[in-house]
């Protein structure tokens, strides 16, 4: 299973999702961002390395 995460600055949501997603069998988890300056920004690349699955909700509730 191949996981990108994706938040707007790569800082904590997304390091985070991948770190913790990073240390199960079989799972090989990248984090990225949509940032301008970014020092991993996604890409086409990112996208069709990653597996499909839902977004995550913006907002608790």
């Amino acid at each position: 299973m191949n996981p990108l995460f994706v938040c707007s600055q790569n800082r904590l949501r997304s390091p985070t999702a991948e770190a913790v997603f990073s240390v199960y069998p079989g799972i090989k988890a990248i984090s990225a961002d949509t940032s301008t300056d970014s020092d991993v920004p996604v890409s086409g690349d990112l996208i069709e390395w990653a597996d499909p699955a839902p977004p995550l909700p913006t907002e608790a509730g």
